[in-house]
């Protein structure tokens, strides 16, 4: 990517790091993200007002986040998400202990356009 553009940066899904808990640790997701400089990497925090995975990876250890809110799923078209989650959790993402959020962000992932 770098000798493409000097000044990109990945940005990445935290949600690879869900779905499967006997591979992904602290361990496996520190080795991971330490393979690019903190400033090189932007991590979505996909579905953070329901399942934030900053909190479990001590905010992506000095990487940036977009504690993100995720309205629907693929094939289903109403707007969802729990309000009170998205008020809150945004403040409790500010908050978190040596927390590097940048920033809030929003996806629709089935709007059938």
């Amino acid at each position: 990517i770098n000798a493409a553009d000097a000044n990109a940066v990945w940005l990445m899904q935290g949600w690879l790091f869900v779905h499967d808990s006997s591979f992904w640790n602290s361990t496996t997701v520190y080795a991971y993200l330490s393979g690019v400089a903190d400033d090189a990497m932007i991590i979505l925090d996909l579905y953070s007002e329901s399942e934030p995975v900053y909190n479990e990876y001590d905010s992506y250890y000095g990487k940036p986040f977009i504690w993100n809110t995720l309205h629907d799923f693929g094939g289903h078209d109403g707007i969802m998400g729990s309000l009170p989650s998205i008020t809150t959790g945004f403040v409790e993402g500010l908050n978190y202990p040596n927390s590097t959020i940048m920033g809030i962000g929003t996806t629709m992932e089935g709007i059938w356009q």
